[in-house]
């Protein structure tokens, strides 16, 4: 509300419908101190929502699904994966095979399927021993009917690579294996071309190739965690302007409060505290408390109640509240957690000290 005489009562300026604290004090810090708890409070139930989510759609074991089929079935062509140009022909393809090399032919499915469809290089590594114990059966609807590993150790991925498609002894020396991955028709050309730049280093045998293959591995995972990361962004997203708008939290109407009400201020500033201090302590436990301190969230129908909106007067105060909560929302709650212990440091610092005046007399 508009306090007009507000100024002439030193408590700062009005702006928006909302009186300004002055920044002499700590009222400015305690709001900020507020407001940051607030958004944590709501960002820790977006992330749990979010987990759930990805949970029961099976998010995590999906994408490093997709991850191991961009790495291992690159077709070589252009365009493939936005590739400018195609890779280089391997000349060894129409060679006949080395001594004592015997090329890996992909292994054909249950004769029963009637699709006819081969197995490919993915589905041979998530089916091998060493990685398909990870594997546990879904009967819930909306999971895929397989819950796959979420992660993969790189040893284990490279072991089970090496065995399906060089399987040997594991001492053989580097021109070997380079032999077996050139005659193998298993391997798309593009992968192949990858595995034949690893055996170029300063590779000697098959144990120095399989490090390689785990680092090969782990630069990949770290491009995945970015696309999980994306993909969880956007739920994020979502569910912020969820909460923002079909709970109505407002970030406006709550800075009016925690302005004007030092009592709502002070309780919302000592649980913030509290909870910056005690990192180890469950942010679930306070949740209950933001009702109970009488913010403006929620919807009442009534006029008098604090989270009351009239859009016909107010509506732009009620869209610049939401598009600020679901802005300080899709933030994360490491961010608001990070941002809360900071500026409670900031006001147990307190304002810096004025410089003691200089005795009389001295320049």
């Amino acid at each position: 509300m508009w306090r007009p005489h507000a100024r002439a009562r030193g408590e700062g300026t009005a702006f928006g419908g909302v009186v300004m604290p002055s920044l002499s004090g700590n009222t400015a810090i305690d709001v900020a101190i507020g407001l940051a708890f607030v958004y944590l409070l709501f960002s820790v139930l977006c992330s749990a929502v979010q987990e759930a989510i990805a949970g029961v759609l099976d998010m995590r074991a999906a994408t490093l699904e997709a991850g191991l089929r961009n790495m291992l079935e690159d077709d070589g062509a252009k365009d493939t994966a936005g590739a400018p140009i195609s890779v280089r022909p391997i000349e060894a393809e129409t060679a006949p095979p080395a001594a004592g090399v015997t090329p890996v032919q992909p292994r054909p499915v249950d004769p029963s399927n009637p699709s006819g469809q081969k197995i490919s290089l993915v589905d041979e590594i998530l089916g091998h021993g060493l990685v398909r114990t990870t594997y546990t059966s879904s009967k819930l609807l909306f999971r895929r009917k397989r819950r796959g590993p979420s992660y993969i150790p790189s040893r284990s991925f490279a072991l089970a690579l090496l065995d399906v498609v060089i399987p040997s002894n594991a001492n053989d020396p580097i021109e070997k294996v380079r032999e077996a991955i050139e005659q193998t028709t298993l391997i798309p050309k593009g992968t192949k071309s990858t595995l034949l730049a690893l055996a170029t280093g300063a590779v000697k045998d098959r144990d120095e190739y399989r490090v390689e293959v785990e680092h090969w591995f782990d630069t990949t995972m770290s491009r995945v965690s970015g696309w999980y990361k994306r993909k969880t962004q956007i739920i994020i997203c979502v569910l912020s302007f969820v909460v923002a708008v079909g709970l109505n939290v407002n970030t406006v109407s709550i800075a009016d409060r925690l302005i004007n009400d030092a009592g709502v201020r002070a309780a919302l500033v000592q649980s913030a505290t509290s909870t910056a201090a005690k990192p180890g302590e469950t942010v679930s436990k306070v949740t209950g408390q933001i009702q109970s301190l009488g913010l403006p969230i929620g919807w009442n129908k009534k006029p008098g109640d604090a989270a009351y909106v009239s859009f016909s007067k107010h509506w732009g105060r009620a869209l610049g509240g939401w598009l600020i909560t679901f802005l300080a929302l899709s933030l994360g709650a490491p961010f608001w957690f990070d941002a809360l212990g900071k500026i409670a440091g900031l006001r147990a610092t307190g304002p810096p000290a004025k410089p003691a005046a200089a005795p009389s007399g001295t320049s």
